[in-house]
């Protein structure tokens, strides 16, 4: 799960910065017979740094483990909404539960 996690940061910020809709960041292509295979290390940084703040801010296993929970059932039921009210920002803001 890591490395998807990891690998789908890189994938994302490369076709951001493609597209034009992320600031140009150095990219290192880490092998010369793989596409696609890169590492950014501005990126692997954030991403250590917001690691450290999640396992400090919720100390334990079993407290991340609820709060991923929290989140999934929150995109689930924000996704549905999204879909049940065709995607009008305002009415999935206000369906959401307080």
């Amino acid at each position: 799960m890591r490395q998807a996690m990891i690998s789908g940061a890189f994938s994302i910020i490369k076709q951001s910065i493609n597209l034009g809709c992320f600031p140009r960041l150095n990219i290192i292509h880490t092998s010369s017979v793989i596409v696609g295979q890169i590492y950014i290390p501005w990126i692997n940084w954030i991403l250590m740094v917001l690691t450290v703040a999640v396992v400090a801010g919720f100390q334990n296993g079993t407290a991340i483990g609820n709060g991923y929970g929290v989140a999934v059932t929150f995109v689930m039921v924000s996704h549905d909404q999204s879909l049940l009210c065709q995607d009008d920002f305002l009415l999935v803001t206000a369906a959401l539960p307080r």
